[in-house]
């Protein structure tokens, strides 16, 4: 009996390879997170001969993160936090970001030096332009109660790009949470180009407000 992607016709080669990485069995082969899927299949639509996932960057990434998790399975958070900021160094902003923002979840109120840098390195990807670390940047600042900075750097993220901040900042928006005036007009708009990157609470909350809102 062949398995049901053998049977898939019209599938290029690239996409197959796209579909048979996400359903690995092995963990350390299969994409790491949604978010590096997506890459790929963003860049397959845009006529790229090879997926990201393929990429040096990639490999870069799964040589730093890899042993950053194992350090974090053993609360090791200081050799996770070295790992993060060797794989920043190479190149590898996916793996230094990802790391930081789970390194502060799980050792926050435990070492505040350790989260001083955790900060520290998502400020630094913020200010060279990358809207996802900045985005990260506001979440960690609302959980930290400073509400108003927390808004700014989600607005700042979502105006550069980046499709988490897009969806909450235009959440927030719409809900007029987050000490934010309500504003649905700015709001759906920012949920949209969420949702035109593929992000699918945006989506959701999108079908919602149409539903409650048919006219």
């Amino acid at each position: 009996r062949q398995a049901p992607l053998d049977r898939l016709e019209d599938v290029s080669p690239e996409f197959e390879r796209i579909i048979r990485k996400a359903i690995q069995p092995d963990p350390e082969i299969r994409y790491q997170t949604a978010e590096e899927m997506l890459r790929d299949l963003r860049q397959l639509s845009n006529g790229a001969a090879q997926p990201a996932g393929d990429s040096e960057i990639n490999l870069a990434a799964k040589r730093w993160f890899l042993p950053a998790k194992l350090a974090m399975l053993n609360h090791d958070y200081v050799n996770a936090m070295a790992f993060a900021k060797t794989g920043y160094e190479s190149g590898d902003r996916d793996c230094a970001r990802l790391i930081a923002y789970t390194v502060y979840h799980e050792a926050r109120d435990k070492n505040p030096e350790l989260l001083k840098a955790v900060m520290g390195m998502l400020e630094g990807l913020m200010y060279e332009g990358d809207a996802t670390a900045g985005c990260l940047y506001g979440i960690l600042l609302f959980k930290q109660g400073e509400i108003q900075k927390s808004a700014k750097f989600l607005s700042e993220s979502a105006q550069q790009g980046g499709a988490i901040a897009q969806y909450l900042y235009g959440r927030f928006l719409v809900e007029g949470r987050l000490g934010l005036q309500k504003n649905d007009p700015m709001g759906i708009d920012y949920l949209f180009k969420a949702a035109e990157q593929g992000f699918l609470p945006a989506i959701r909350i999108l079908k919602r407000c149409i539903s409650q809102n048919p006219n």
